[in-house]
């Protein structure tokens, strides 16, 4: 047998802040709770990092449990069946589809994120 190194590697993730303005304003228009960034959220691993490096990303995260509660763990797993889960997937999906309609409506806004991504 031999043993090598896999060389596959997630790219690091390149966000697209004004994207990500646009997926914020979204969530507020459909009224659900932005968290503030508590450091905790995002140190897994991706292959959006590799997207991101093709084109402008958003990678938001959207709550689906209380605080505390550690990924990948039994209790998230009942977390995720959890009608406070199903809210978050609900407005994750309407505000993800709500900022492609306004990409798409505003080709302003969609010139800035290009403009982002390409500095």
């Amino acid at each position: 047998m031999e043993v090598t190194a896999d060389s596959t590697i997630h790219d690091p993730l390149k966000p697209n802040m004004t994207m990500a303005a646009v997926f914020e304003k979204n969530l507020a228009f459909i009224d659900f709770p932005v968290d503030p960034d508590d450091g905790e959220a995002g140190y897994g691993s991706t292959d959006c990092g590799n997207v991101s490096q093709t084109l402008p990303t958003i990678h938001p995260y959207i709550r689906i449990s209380p605080d505390g509660v550690p990924g990948h763990s039994r209790e998230f797993a009942e977390w995720a069946r959890s009608p406070m889960a199903r809210a978050g997937l609900v407005a994750g999906a309407k505000a993800l589809a709500l900022t492609a309609l306004d990409l798409l409506a505003a080709p302003q806004k969609l010139r800035e994120a290009k403009e982002e991504f390409t500095r």
